[in-house]
């Protein structure tokens, strides 16, 4: 009698896959048969031809008692070929805002719309199959690492590219929540005994500090898991010296901070950038109470935000502004709004490197 390759979901050791391929074949079949292929699925080659590269879409647990297909479960190696190429192939699709030039007149909503759902729901599947199979090893991690750089990649771009019309149709919230989820699942996997020191450890770290940045009992929280010796890694002394002067509204400090981060560590803090710009005007408003400050000395107090988002966050606070700022005394509201964001962020993505090396790291 044939057995049937499948394993319970509530035993205690592992499962391993035996699927070669980045989508199983059942799958592939029934998609393309009902015509649920993803464009990004469809590759044209010469004289038209189609040629398809499916990617296993995620789908929700059933409740209850699941059983698990071995041969529908990707092993670890095919797990990160499967995000290898969504991070150099597909999200390089022309005028979806990650491909070169950044953000170029032809960049649409809807292609990036598109372009991050895609990715998105396969990221989510590549999850899926890792944690089904419980592994707990660097090729984990080295995903989750890719994983949260495209997160936040994609946090500054959305900001940046879509009008406030389509912000119903991107979830920042639940964007937000999947960030969060894979920087706390890196950071649990570091903390595991047989885990090895992977060389962007530091960096990840940082991320899940900048991260909650404005949230004071979750960074505590997180620096007394760590060991004391991973505080003077550069990349976290640099989080931590930029939580404390978030909180302290060093402004300043703050600034000069924001000159030497990573392009990733500033997209991270984007909307904490805008708001501590407003709490800045704050304290610039009672210092310099009915007089006129240069705008160029403005702006090198602000390092790291450029002239029109100046121009946005002067607006709002109904300050006048010409080559020189009048500041007033007046009751400043710190909450960010659309037009700062999206400034700011527009901004920043010009210094975007290649999105590949800024996601794919070995």
């Amino acid at each position: 009698m044939h057995r049937k390759n499948t394993a319970s979901n509530d035993e205690d050791k592992s499962v391993y896959g035996t699927c070669l391929e980045m989508c199983p074949e059942a799958e592939f079949i029934s998609r393309k048969r009902d015509n649920l292929l993803s464009r990004f699925e469809k590759i044209k080659e010469a004289h038209d031809e189609i040629q398809y590269i499916a990617l296993k879409a995620y789908r929700r647990p059933a409740a209850g008692r699941m059983e698990i297909l071995l041969h529908e479960l990707r092993p670890p190696s095919v797990l990160l070929d499967t995000l290898r190429h969504l991070f150099t192939k597909i999200l390089q699709w022309p005028n979806g805002g990650f491909d070169s030039p950044f953000l170029s007149a032809l960049s649409t909503e809807n292609t990036f719309l598109s372009l991050y759902n895609f990715i998105h729901d396969r990221v989510r599947s590549v999850r899926q199959d890792f944690i089904i199979q419980r592994i707990i090893n660097s090729t984990y991690a080295t995903a989750l690492e890719w994983i949260i750089r495209f997160y936040i990649l994609s946090f500054i771009t959305a900001n940046a590219i879509l009008a406030e019309k389509y912000h119903s149709e991107w979830s920042e919230t639940l964007h937000q929540e999947q960030l969060a989820s894979a920087l706390y699942s890196l950071s649990s996997l570091y903390l595991t005994p047989t885990m090895t020191l992977t060389p962007h450890k530091a960096e990840m770290l940082a991320y899940r500090i900048l991260f909650h940045i404005d949230n004071t009992e979750a960074v505590s929280s997180f620096l007394v898991s760590l060991p004391r010796s991973t505080l003077s890694w550069p990349p976290i002394a640099r989080a931590l010296r930029f939580f404390t002067s978030f909180h302290c509204g060093n402004y300043m400090l703050y600034g000069k901070l924001l000159a030497e981060a990573t392009f990733l560590e500033k997209a991270l803090l984007l909307t904490h950038s805008v708001k501590l710009s407003k709490r800045a005007f704050q304290i610039m408003s009672k210092a310099y109470n009915k007089q006129s400050v240069p705008l160029d000395d403005v702006l090198n107090w602000l390092c790291g935000v450029d002239r029109e988002t100046l121009v946005h966050v002067c607006r709002s606070l109904n300050i006048e502004m010409s080559t020189s700022i009048h500041f007033k005394i007046a009751t400043i509201s710190t909450r960010e709004s659309r037009n700062e964001v999206k400034s700011l962020a527009t901004y920043w993505s010009s210094e975007r490197v290649n999105t590949t090396e800024c996601i794919v790291k070995t």
